[in-house]
């Protein structure tokens, strides 16, 4: 499917996502603006290429994720500290 402004495209990479609403397409470079990005403020924009963008999978609807991929990690593998029940 052809590039076109308005597009929502997701990049999925080591349990983080990136969300990307498409502005204007160039003949090389396509600039973006973040709706959801690891590090990022949301309405930050970009110039990615256009092949990345490409192959982007492009969203037909956008559902936030409830975590980030860092807080997913952190959740999963998060125990609470050790109780010290006794005295030593």
């Amino acid at each position: 499917m052809a590039l076109e402004p308005d597009q929502l495209r997701e990049h999925v990479l080591l349990e983080t996502r990136a969300v990307y609403r498409v502005i204007a397409v160039g003949d090389e470079l396509v600039q973006v603006e973040v709706i959801e990005a690891p590090g990022l403020p949301a309405g930050h924009r970009l110039n990615l290429t256009r092949q990345a963008v490409s192959e982007m999978r492009l969203l037909t609807a956008y559902k936030p994720w409830t975590t980030s991929g860092t807080a997913r990690s952190e959740q999963r593998f998060h125990t609470d500290p050790p109780r010290i029940t006794g005295q030593r």
